[in-house]
C-alpha cells in the first residue's frame, strides 16, 4: 500500500502569519489521511503478518525554509508515524516511508521482498538534497 496525500498552502516569514484554519486543513489532508489509510492497510496486512505500507513524504520534512510551516510540519509527522507504526506491528508488516523524487523505484523496491528487513526507515532518493546545501540560498537571511 503506497500512501500518497499532499495538498500545500501560501509559505509565511513567520509563523505569527499563520492560521490555525489553514494549518489545521493542511494537517487533514497531509496526516490525517494517511494515518486512516495506514490503519486500514494495518487491518488487512496483520492477519497474514505479511506486507508493506509505504507513506509518501518530502524531502521538505528535513530541510527547513522550503516550503510552508503547516505543510513541513505534517510531512515531518509521517515519518514519526511511520516510526510507531512500524515498531507497533514488529515483524512481518513493514511501514516506511519515502521522499517524493523516484517515487517508482524506491516504492517498488520497498513493496519488494528484496527490503524484507527493512521496516520503518524513511528512505530519501533525493540526489543529496536534504543533505543541507548553501548554494540554494534557502535559508539565506538578507
Amino acid at each position: 500500500m503506497v500512501n500518497k496525500a499532499a495538498v500545500g498552502d501560501e509559505a509565511k516569514s513567520n509563523i505569527l502569519y499563520n492560521e490555525r484554519a489553514d494549518f489545521e486543513r493542511v494537517v487533514s489532508v497531509n496526516l490525517t489521511d494517511v494515518f486512516l489509510r495506514t490503519k486500514h492497510s494495518a487491518q488487512a496486512l496483520i492477519p497474514s503478518r505479511r506486507g508493506s505500507i509505504i507513506n509518501v513524504g518530502s524531502f521538505s520534512s528535513g530541510v527547513g525554509w522550503v516550503a510552508s510551516l503547516a505543510y513541513t510540519s505534517s510531512k515531518y509527522d509521517i515519518m514519526e508515524l511511520k516510526r510507531s507504526v512500524a515498531t507497533e506491528l514488529g515483524h512481518g508488516v513493514r511501514v516506511n516511508s519515502l521522499q517524493k523524487r523516484h517515487l517508482t523505484e524506491a516504492a517498488l523496491f520497498l513493496g519488494s521482498y528484496k527490503s524484507k528487513y527493512i521496516s520503518g526507515h524513511n528512505l530519501a532518493v533525493d540526489g543529496g538534497f536534504t543533505t543541507i546545501n548553501t548554494t540554494f540560498g534557502l535559508c539565506a537571511r538578507a
